[in-house]
């Protein structure tokens, strides 16, 4: 649209010494409000000729013109040199002169440019234009994602909820969407001294890891024969200066050491031997240290990264230490990573962060500079990872082809009574960089499986419902099998929002209120049932728990789902009628993760943990 140009006109620029024709921009007004947008251009073009103070003026219209004719690179010229003249605009329309400069740069397919552009006309605004600022987004999203994004069937978009993936094509149930390897891992403090290569993840697990070496002595003869013949051969390799790392393969202990090893190995940094006891300890909880089940190691390896590829571009350039440029460029994969948090990780792991900025201090003599590690930094790191990592391990584990190869060959009923236990394979959180866009739902359209990616353990992701393209897919953070109370408490420490998911919104906390009207039990002697349904829709009577009297200050539930509490027949009919019904028989998420065994057998020490965070992330920063 083009917009009326009298404000322009009638500006007084008498004090930057400016004079114009007046009779001259009215012929070009003129033209515009009758609709004569050609004759327009072409006195806008006429005024080269002019020059002089007009054409500043004449250059704002001509690109407006340019624009709703479709010549995006004449109106680019045009923008170019308003650009030349800005100090000559008021700031209102400075701030659309960047804004139709970013929109044109886009549309010529310039999207470094176009962010630029329109940066600047964010800054303009003093930051005010929320449609500006989510289209910044939006063309930069596109951007950094659009060759990871290129050959699938998904896309990354930036909307009015932040980064999000949509479907790019329809899609049924079931349908494998993405797969991906981690930037950066380790295996959780729970699970760090199991069998597993400590950079790909791969599982180590032995058959005397398994049955134990005073199991297998027990065993008979024909039982350690089946064992020994079908159980896959598994060799480990260790660090060849330090203890603390074990892998699958020589080439997994080069790839380690040339990305990260060679600065954290205690051999080469003595400081560094201190945090791979930590995590050696397993214990998520320690005093200055740590509170958290993501292992410290993926914040000292994703430093350890960044190191490495500063000193790969010094290398390159021909220079000695890294610049601004070089860090920027080495930090730019990790940018991607939202991090929400208070401001007090600093204080509660006061050691930690300390022990964190002496190990990447102490590296002059191994590449030649040091990492200028801050506290603020080290916070950031933390709440990338805390709001990013995924767990995943070894989706083909040793007992797994163990079992496989026993059924092939028909000798699994021999040997099934001797697997009466789970395997304690590692564990490990991961940072994935299209995972990490998903947005969360306790409605979830797609699940993350353990899958192998080149070879290696890696992630999945695939449908669990079917898809239609433009749809925003969906992933649950966290168990949806959990409680309303607890699902939006883990949702809101470690993530920072409040759920209100379909789920979420017709789903009780408990029976001490109603989950339609949100009276409490308490309050309910004098509370009649009085509310009508004032709808004509059939309800399934057979779906509808019976509601009796309040009894003990307690509310009956749904029978359907037990997750739902009301007060009266009444709230119950309307809560049905208004969602209940689609989530009271809706399917929970079914990936399990192996996390799910760890985070069970150490329950009472997650509760300890969530007690201390619910008083540290309160606030996002």
């Amino acid at each position: 649209d083009i917009t009326d140009i009298t404000d322009i006109v009638n500006n007084d620029y008498s004090d930057k010494k400016k004079t114009f024709n007046e009779d001259y921009l009215k012929k070009i007004q003129f033209y515009i409000d009758n609709g004569d947008l050609k004759s327009a251009l072409s006195l806008c073009n006429s005024s080269y000729s002019y020059g002089g103070d007009l054409s500043y003026q004449v250059d704002l219209i001509r690109a407006k013109l340019q624009i709703t004719a479709g010549d995006d690179k004449g109106a680019c010229r045009s923008i170019l040199k308003c650009r030349e003249s800005m100090e000559l605009f008021d700031s209102e329309t400075t701030t659309e002169i960047w804004k139709m400069g970013g929109e044109t740069f886009y549309k010529l397919n310039f999207p470094l440019h176009a962010e630029l552009w329109l940066k600047r006309a964010i800054r303009s605004s003093d930051g005010s234009d929320r449609q500006t600022k989510i289209k910044f987004q939006n063309i930069r999203t596109k951007r950094l994602y659009k060759e990871q994004t290129e050959k699938l069937p998904v896309a990354v978009v930036f909307g009015d909820h932040g980064k999000g993936i949509i479907a790019k094509e329809n899609s049924d149930s079931g349908m494998e969407l993405m797969k991906e390897s981690a930037l950066v891992s380790a295996a959780t403090l729970f699970t760090d001294n199991r069998p597993v290569c400590h950079h790909c993840a791969k599982s180590l697990l032995t058959a005397n890891d398994y049955f134990n070496d005073k199991s297998m002595a027990k065993l008979s003869d024909k039982d350690r024969l089946l064992i020994n013949k079908y159980w896959p051969i598994t060799k480990s390799v260790q660090c060849d200066y330090c203890e603390f790392e074990t892998y699958c393969s020589s080439q997994c202990r080069v790839d380690a050491w040339n990305t990260y090893h060679c600065i954290l190995c205690p051999s080469r940094n003595p400081v560094a031997k201190k945090l791979y006891e930590l995590c050696a300890a397993g214990e998520p909880i320690v005093k200055g240290y740590w509170r958290d089940v993501f292992s410290p190691l993926m914040i000292a390896k994703l430093i350890a990264q960044i190191m490495i590829k500063a000193k790969l571009l010094c290398e390159e350039y021909g220079c000695e230490t890294p610049d601004n440029t070089i860090w920027g460029e080495a930090k730019a994969p990790y940018r991607q990573f939202i991090a929400y948090g208070t401001a007090g990780v600093t204080e509660w792991a006061s050691d930690m962060c300390q022990l964190m900025c002496q190990i990447f201090s102490n590296t002059d003599d191994l590449l030649g500079f040091s990492y200028p590690l801050t506290p603020t930094e080290f916070q950031g790191r933390y709440y990338q990872i805390a709001c990013n990592c995924q767990a995943f391990a070894d989706p083909d584990p040793p007992i797994k082809r163990f079992v496989e190869a026993l059924k092939r060959d028909n000798q699994y009923d021999l040997i099934k009574h001797l697997l009466t236990r789970e395997p304690e394979e590692a564990t490990f959180g991961g940072l994935f960089a299209l995972h990490s866009s998903f947005n969360h739902s306790c409605d979830n359209s797609v699940e993350v499986y353990d899958h192998m990616v080149g070879g290696r353990p890696g992630i999945s992701v695939r449908s669990r419902k079917p898809v239609t393209a433009g749809d925003e897919l969906l992933l649950a953070y966290i168990d949806t099998k959990l409680p309303r109370t607890r699902r939006r408490f883990w949702l809101y420490m470690g993530y920072n929002f409040h759920c209100n998911c379909l789920r979420c919104r017709f789903e009780g906390d408990d029976s001490s209120s109603c989950t339609h009207c949100g009276i409490n039990a308490n309050d309910v002697d004098n509370h009649n049932d009085t509310k009508r349904d004032d709808t004509n829709e059939v309800i399934d009577v057979e779906k509808i728990a019976e509601v009796n009297e309040v009894k003990d200050k307690y509310f009956k539930s749904c029978s359907g789902c037990r997750r739902a509490w009301y007060c009266s027949k009444s709230c119950q009919t309307l809560n049905w009628k208004q969602g209940h019904k689609k989530v009271c028989k809706m399917a929970h998420s079914d990936t399990h993760s192996p996390v799910n065994a760890v985070l069970a057998d150490n329950e009472k020490r997650l509760d300890i943990l969530a007690n201390i965070m619910a008083t540290m992330r309160t606030v996002a920063l």
